[in-house]
């Protein structure tokens, strides 16, 4: 199968542009996709931020991390080709039994000291043209190699915003298909039509296909008629136009998903669903642009969609949550992992969420949770509770469709599915002997040892199930509002 070269390119910056990167890289992994990513976004260089590991953030701030700057460069200086491209990409872990692969190709140690020295140089190299064809033959012939090592379905480009030399070459000689993002500030949709208008016009190679350009218009508000006006104008360029919505709280941090970087676990309203329509609608759009593989990919979007719902809840301290409970406190970001693998002798399986009791170096897990599909669940909570010794696992199948289990005592191997339907928060860890009961006689012996707004809890929860069954509809959880 031919590689395809997408290249990712705004004319202005504060689009969303390396998270969106990041985030298409993820889903088409995750729906069985081969995929490599480079970074040549060398000025502001982050999608090992994005992607990487807390060991991949040691090696760059520790200046070990090698990437497309420094490859550049020996080829550049005509130096010896003797290591391999899967030396310096680094292998981003999927969920458990995934068919596709990810690797990144990070710009280089990124902020050290280091990176910015190479890149200095490499910018020295170029000023003084010491190799034939400069910069353009040796961005092709990374191209190249990448082809030739990885094989992949495709080759997502972070390029440089505005308007620089590499990113024309990624975007114009390297790129198959351009996705121009552009917010509907004037400036931004001017500068995003001038530059592709001069990539339509820009040579390619007899081999090219001709260049595909798609145009994404993030941060609309709603209802807006300005970003109505300029779908019609993008749309008369004969190109691909799709609508992001605007969310206020993540405008000055650049986040489409939930737990990619940290975010205020305060300032949303349970009622507020603009995230939601986001994380929806950018979904859609990967899915649309980048066609096949549909189970796969519903897969993919089932796994992210239950994710992101367990990100929020356990990110996100409200005093409107089912149950009562005023006043909840969230977990802290820093206690938060995502995409964590563990391993017993015999296996190893990833968790998409890992909950932590500090932040410190030697934490310990309080809680995994795991979206699983097509396989028992009851099974895979037991090999989690066996093989990390964690007091709580969540195995999620949906938004609506999660079970909990915990080890009621220390030498129980076997899963125990509770009835708790919501997810634990740190108080709970606190005021519960198994943060999974909330059984009455649990919240009763709680508010006996000095918790008593579990109190609400017992009323809040008998009066909602109970009201359910009063107004003509099923008890909401009858199992649970008979033991109240």
């Amino acid at each position: 199968m031919i590689m395809e070269t997408v290249a990712f390119y705004s004319y202005k910056g504060g689009v969303g542009r390396t998270l969106l990167v990041a985030n298409t890289a993820r889903f088409l992994a995750m729906s069985g996709r081969r995929v490599v990513v480079l970074d040549l976004d060398f000025e502001a260089p982050g999608l090992h931020q994005k992607l990487g590991n807390k060991e991949v953030l040691a090696r760059a701030e520790s200046g070990t991390l090698c990437g497309a700057v420094d490859e550049l460069l020996r080829l550049l200086e005509d130096e010896p080709q003797n290591r391999s491209l899967h030396e310096i990409a680094i292998e981003i872990d999927l969920p458990t039994s995934n068919r596709g692969f990810l690797r990144l190709i990070p710009a280089g140690a990124a902020p050290s000291h280091t990176y910015w020295t190479e890149l200095e140089r490499l910018q020295n190299v170029l000023r003084t043209n010491r190799r034939n064809g400069g910069l353009p033959e040796a961005v092709l012939e990374l191209q190249a190699r990448i082809a030739a090592e990885f094989a992949p379905d495709f080759l997502l480009i972070d390029s440089r915003t505005g308007i620089t030399e590499l990113g024309g070459l990624a975007t114009s000689l390297l790129a198959d298909r351009v996705v121009c993002l552009t917010t509907t500030a004037p400036e931004s949709v001017d500068g995003t039509r001038v530059v592709a208008e001069a990539l339509r016009a820009a040579p390619r190679f007899s081999s090219q296909q001709p260049l595909r350009i798609d145009f994404l218009v993030t941060r609309v508000m709603s209802g807006s008629s300005h970003a109505s006006n300029i779908f019609k104008l993008l749309k008369e360029m004969g190109e691909s136009v799709a609508l992001l919505p605007h969310d206020s709280e993540i405008a000055n941090e650049e986040r489409v998903f939930s737990g990619d970087v940290p975010r205020s676990a305060t300032s949303r309203d349970d009622n507020d669903n603009s995230r939601n329509e986001l994380f929806s609608a950018t979904l859609r759009w990967i899915a649309d642009s980048f066609p096949g593989h549909t189970q796969e990919a519903e897969k993919a979007h089932r796994r992210m969609q239950s994710v992101n719902w367990a990100w929020q809840v356990l990110t996100r301290a409200s005093d409107r949550v089912r149950g009562g409970t005023r006043g909840r406190q969230a977990w802290p970001i820093e206690q938060l992992r995502e995409r964590v693998r563990f391993k017993d002798k015999e296996k190893s399986r990833q968790a998409d969420i890992v909950v932590y009791d500090s932040n410190s170096d030697d934490a310990k897990p309080v809680m995994i949770i795991e979206h699983v599909e097509n396989e028992d669940r009851d099974a895979v909570a037991r090999w989690w509770l066996g093989a990390t010794r964690v007091p709580v696992v969540v195995m999620l199948s949906g938004d609506s469709d999660r079970r909990l289990y915990s080890r009621r005592v220390a030498w129980d191997s076997r899963a125990h599915h509770s009835d708790r339907w919501d997810l634990p928060l740190p108080h709970d860890f606190e005021a519960l002997t198994d943060p999974t009961d909330v059984s009455v006689d649990s919240l009763l012996d709680s508010v006996r040892r000095g918790h008593p707004y579990y109190l609400e809890r017992i009323v809040t929860e008998w009066v909602h199930c109970s009201a359910s069954g009063l107004h003509g509809g099923a008890p909401w959880k009858p199992e649970i509002a008979s033991k109240k």
